[in-house]
């Protein structure tokens, strides 16, 4: 529910003269820094006309949805023209791609994953620039920057990652190419790249100045370790609980993968990768082929971390690559497992291109096609997906007009929005934004991406957890007034949940007066007249 909130937030920002990458509406006592945040601003501001119209709900669906569409459309294009691939060999590219385990894992709720429609577009200009070089440099280099753009207001850990694996794979083709490079060549890149950095950097300038010197620093590095989200070794060949393969023995195996259901996505089968040897080998003499096979490989590599885990245990004696840049400022705030996405990029490209080859008769490529659709039923997701549907109850209060609504700001939202329920940010968003609260998801100054404890927050979770509500003792009812009076907090607003009435009960005694029912809420008002 959080990503509704900021498809709702760049909107509204924009559209009041706001800074959208600041804010205060969410953790109004402490604010939060939205540039280390996947807040997604372009996607926000493509969807706006949604949002205003239909209502977060309906626009954070169809960003979803679309997103899925417009990755496989993308890989679809790149093997198309990049490769000139046969229509039906660069569908299967954008299938393997765009419907990828990677994305179905994804679609949990990670729009600025799902969204990916750049990375195949990135590889068609970078092909242009070091390769092909057949149109003006400053133009490549302008496309280039323009997809930068977009990928950063997207997701700047995937734009961190491409470029990553493009200084990979440039390396890759100069060590491939080298005898056959000429000045004219070097020229041309440099100045491509050159016109790229200078037009990306002069946009992002103040983003990068927000995000490393901006007010309400999030704590450093953003995750614990970068050894926890990482591929297994097995996560290629066991299927998880989201492929229709899986069985109760590999769900059981898959479980103990460190990370999440949500980034367990680098499963390609045993069929799959067994194909994709036997490509790279009948067709070692395509210079496409050995390209996309080895960075295939790297980036492989490059997933499963800095250090090798086996069945969710990590084998810290058997260093591997990553670990060379896992302290690096930028990437070691990477979670290497989502190098997956580029991994259903390149396979999907090699299939393509090995189903297009126009050396063999129509009768052998299509035995071919044949084959490749074979392994690549392995990857098929299970029907319906085994994901958490949230039915998003949001009470009619949040949806009157506004003079109806007369929510005095700051408010204090129960149930209270943390970590793992982040209700309170969807019925804010629902109501306009028209008010601030104290609580929220994102990383905020100096903390994890939830708001920093009190006594208040803590009895309220435990309420919603438990349905028991802390004894109200004296002393224990002056620190929850202190918490109020320093956010100063003005309205109490409680909805339903499965606990409400606890969470009633509690507010009550803890106030000293009973609220007003108005459509689906309880509201106490003037808050900080009345303590």
């Amino acid at each position: 529910m959080s990503f509704m909130w900021f498809l709702t937030w760049t909107p509204y920002a924009l559209s009041h003269r706001l800074n959208p990458l600041l804010t205060n509406w969410i953790f109004s006592d402490s604010g939060a820094n939205l540039a280390w945040n996947t807040a997604v601003p372009f996607v926000g501001l493509v969807v706006s006309p949604l949002t205003w119209a239909l209502g977060p709900i309906f626009s954070y669906n169809a960003a979803m949805i679309l997103g899925m569409a417009a990755s496989a459309w993308s890989a679809y294009y790149a093997a198309l023209r990049l490769f000139r691939c046969r229509p039906y060999a660069a569908v299967l590219a954008g299938a393997v791609y765009g419907f990828s385990p990677f994305m179905t894992a994804h679609a949990v709720g990670h729009p600025h994953l799902v969204i990916a429609f750049t990375p195949p577009l990135f590889l068609l200009v970078l092909y242009d620039i070091f390769v092909t070089q057949q149109h003006a440099p400053w133009l490549n280099g302008m496309k280039l920057a323009f997809l930068t753009l977009i990928q950063y207001f997207i997701n700047s850990e995937g734009l961190l990652m491409s470029v990553f694996l493009a200084a990979v794979g440039t390396c890759l083709l100069l060590i491939s190419r080298r005898r056959a490079l000429s000045r004219g060549q070097v020229v041309y890149g440099t100045e491509s790249l050159l016109v790229a950095g200078i037009i990306a950097l002069l946009v992002l300038s103040y983003p990068l100045y927000l995000a490393f010197f901006g007010p309400w620093q999030p704590y450093h590095p953003i995750h614990e370790s970068a050894d926890i989200y990482v591929a297994d070794s097995l996560s290629f060949i066991l299927p998880t609980s989201v492929q229709a393969l899986s069985t109760v023995s590999t769900h059981i195996l898959t479980s103990f993968f460190s990370g999440n259901l949500g980034e367990w996505n680098t499963y390609l089968g045993l069929p799959l990768i067994m194909l994709l040897g036997i490509i790279a080998y009948i067709k070692r003499a395509d210079g496409n082929v050995r390209f996309l096979s080895a960075i295939l490989l790297a980036t492989v590599i490059f997933s499963l971390g800095p250090s090798l885990h086996v069945a969710g245990h990590s084998l810290s004696a058997i260093p591997l690559p990553w670990r060379l840049v896992e302290r690096v400022p930028f990437l070691r705030d990477v979670l290497t497992t989502r190098f997956g996405q580029y991994i259903y990029l390149f396979a999907g490209l090699i299939l393509a291109i090995y189903v297009s080859d126009d050396s063999v008769s129509q009768a052998r490529r299509l035995a071919r096609l044949a084959a490749s659709l074979a392994v690549v039923v392995f990857l098929l997701p299970t029907v319906p997906l085994p994901y958490p549907v949230t039915h998003a109850e949001v009470p009619e209060f949040f949806r009157l007009p506004r003079a109806q609504q007369h929510i005095e700001s700051p408010a204090l939202i129960v149930p209270f929005s943390t970590e793992d329920r982040a209700t309170a940010m969807l019925w804010q968003a629902e109501a306009g934004l028209t008010f601030k609260m104290p609580e929220g998801y994102a990383f905020g100054q100096g903390r994890g991406p939830w708001p920093a404890p009190t006594p208040l927050s803590d009895a309220l979770i435990d309420i919603e957890d438990t349905g028991h509500a802390p004894a109200v003792t004296s002393a224990f009812r002056a620190q929850i007034i202190g918490v109020l009076k320093r956010q100063r907090i003005r309205t109490i607003l409680l909805g339903p949940s499965p606990h409400e009435h606890d969470a009633l009960r509690f507010l009550v005694e803890v106030l000293g007066w009973t609220p007003d029912s108005v459509d689906g809420v309880f509201i106490w008002r003037r808050i900080d007249r009345r303590l």
